[in-house]
């Protein structure tokens, strides 16, 4: 599975990996390495929240911090 990259994507691996993980409990099934799939939920679970990572950027202030870049 390749790594998401919009929050909709982490929102959907997040359910995905919940439904994994409770399947793993119910069928007592240690193949499915329950250990696994709860730390990757946790890291998604982190990603999905992290409000420094979704916030989007002004486009003001990066078309300014643009131009006083060329200017020197």
């Amino acid at each position: 599975m390749s790594s998401p990259e919009t929050r909709d994507e982490y929102r959907h691996q997040l359910l995905f990996g919940l439904y994994q993980l409770v399947q793993a409990i119910e069928t007592d099934d240690d193949t499915a390495s329950p250990v696994s799939l709860a730390q990757r939920l946790h890291h998604d679970a982190r990603q999905y929240v992290d409000r420094e990572r979704w916030r989007p950027t002004p486009v003001y202030d990066g078309v300014t911090a643009h131009c006083r870049q060329g200017r020197g």
